[in-house]
């Protein structure tokens, strides 16, 4: 369970992390100056088109929230699970003590 819990906790900094990153991407990316573009140096077209390529968010961030989601999802579901199994250890050990047979069932 707690492997879950930090899985979970990974994937929402990375999308946190990763959008903000893209934000700031985008911004750069308005202050490139294109309008020279091909009367620039080689050089300085390379910069600019790594520029352009760092803008692009590698990751899906659509995606990546789908799966945060379904994480989130089978959290609580493992946790239903758990919750229930303990329920059920609490009814055995009840009957065990108490029940028909139990242990400590007045004779």
């Amino acid at each position: 369970m707690p492997f879950i819990y930090h899985l979970y906790r990974r994937l929402v900094k990375l999308y946190k992390q990763t959008d903000v990153e893209r934000k700031k991407y985008l911004n750069k990316m308005k202050r490139i100056e294109t309008d020279n573009y091909l009367e620039e140096s080689n050089e300085h077209q390379e910069k600019v088109e790594k520029q352009i390529e760092l803008s692009v968010a590698e990751v899906d961030m659509k995606e990546l929230k789908k799966e945060i989601l379904v994480l989130k999802g089978l959290i609580k579901q493992a946790e239903r699970i758990k919750l229930y199994e303990v329920e059920k250890k609490y009814q055995e050990l009840e009957e065990t003590l108490f029940g028909m047979d139990g242990i400590l069932r007045a004779k």
